[in-house]
């Protein structure tokens, strides 16, 4: 049995926005009211960051 304790950081956060999109296109009336207690998480900061890294922080298609 796969744990979170054994998810890379990288895995973690994919796994937790998967929950979300399968939350969201369940119950479209759905709210997600307090997801930004969730986005401070170290994990998913040093995962953001690794992102910005990798791209060479370069702005998405909308600039």
């Amino acid at each position: 049995m796969i744990t979170d304790e054994s998810l890379s950081e990288s895995k973690k956060v994919q796994k937790f926005q998967k929950v979300l999109y399968a939350k969201a296109k369940a119950e479209p009336e759905f709210r997600f009211y307090t997801l930004s207690d969730k986005m401070w998480r170290d994990d998913f900061l040093r995962e953001a960051y690794r992102m910005v890294r990798r791209n060479g922080g370069i702005a998405g298609v909308d600039g």
